[in-house]
């Protein structure tokens, strides 16, 4: 997908592989990548509809005063929320760029 930046999935088990193929690392999230989205946020299983909504507020913010999505937004965001519920801390991913190549280089 030409032009396709960023796709934040919170939908439970976006980033979770299908039971029939356990050994497939093919899911949602990683389609979207494969499908041309620089940076995708999946989500590996189901989370409290507050803790979504508080996750992605807090990663937005991050991504705002980063000027970009990825990887180093969502490790902070969860940071952020850290005591509010740690049972759901590592249930949102990152697909993408590395925090040193997260900005793309645009042409002349």
């Amino acid at each position: 997908m030409r032009g396709a930046e960023f796709a934040y999935l919170s939908v439970c088990g976006t980033g979770q592989a299908g039971h029939r193929l356990p050994d497939e690392a093919l899911h949602i999230g990683a389609a979207f990548h494969l499908a041309g989205f620089a940076d995708v946020v999946a989500c590996l299983w189901p989370l409290s509809d507050d803790f979504a909504v508080r996750a992605a507020e807090a990663f937005y913010r991050q991504a705002a005063a980063r000027g970009r999505p990825g990887a180093e937004a969502l490790h902070d965001a969860l940071h952020e929320l850290r005591s509010a519920a740690r049972q759901h801390l590592a249930g949102l991913l990152h697909f993408g760029r590395a925090a040193e190549s997260a900005t793309p280089s645009r042409p002349p």
